[in-house]
């Protein structure tokens, strides 16, 4: 079945785990009880159709971005807030533009340093109230936090058995969401399925808690494989299942 969850509120009492992996241990609050009341729409069912007019609901604008040597965008999404446009592109540079599409600046910080990301960004979001831009850096499973402007603020150290990719966002003043998809599929074997996927990430130093919604017999749009020599590969659509609908996080996993 496959099945959408609308977040709305996240709340519970939480109790501390460790990692059973090799690295150093990561703690990981986990509710004891599970989360309830979620709305889930099962996507294999007939509902009327409607027909809806965008422009009876929302205000349509299209922006055409600046562009220049500083400012070549590629096909990552592209953040607002109530006063810039904020992308990544190919090079791993973070530009800013404002409301009108106009280039403001942009900064770019790969490298291997304590206060660095690597080449190749996987997931990024902004904090508008703080003024902070958090980029997760797969590779050494972390999240390095920066202002606007490019000055290094923090790094938020993350467990190396949990991945987020694109999949992280900007929850409320004290953390962000993710959801961790490494642990899909049972094929890897190096890790068992994480049915509860989704995590809280505190602003403040990285820690994990846990949130407890279930996914059954959770699946990727994407094949899983290893060649002869141990090597992992992976092919996907390139498409997360958790979005972004105003104040609320949108959930569309397939299970």
């Amino acid at each position: 079945m496959k099945n959408l969850y609308l977040i709305l509120v996240l709340s519970a009492l939480v109790a501390c785990t460790g990692s059973s992996q090799k690295e150093k241990p990561a703690c990981v609050n986990t509710p004891v009880e599970p989360f309830t009341g979620l709305p889930v729409f099962d996507l294999q069912e007939q509902y009327p159709e409607k027909e809806i007019i965008l422009q009876d609901i929302a205000d349509v604008r299209y922006v055409v971005l600046e562009t220049g040597d500083s400012s070549l965008v590629g096909i990552r999404p592209i953040l607002m807030t109530d006063s810039f446009l904020v992308t990544v592109n190919k090079k791993s540079d973070v530009i800013f533009f404002d409301k009108s599409g106009k280039y403001l600046h942009s900064f770019n910080h790969t490298g291997m340093s304590g206060e660095e990301y690597g080449d190749v960004v996987s997931g990024y979001c902004i904090d508008e109230k703080a003024r902070e831009i958090f980029i997760y850096d797969g590779l050494q499973s972390r999240i390095q936090v920066y202002g606007y402007g490019g000055a290094y603020r923090r790094t938020l150290k993350l467990p190396q058995n949990r991945m987020f990719a694109s999949s992280i966002f900007e929850y409320d003043e004290n953390f962000l969401f993710g959801e961790d998809y490494r642990l899909v599929d049972s094929q890897i074997g190096k890790y068992p399925v994480n049915k509860t996927p989704y995590y809280k990430i505190s602003k403040k130093d990285g820690k994990l808690t846990s949130i407890p919604i279930t996914v059954k017999e959770r699946i990727r749009d994407g094949l899983s494989y290893t060649v002869g020599d141990g090597a992992f590969g992976y092919v996907s659509l390139l498409m997360s299942p958790v979005a972004r609908f105003g104040s609320d996080i949108l959930i569309a996993d397939y299970s």
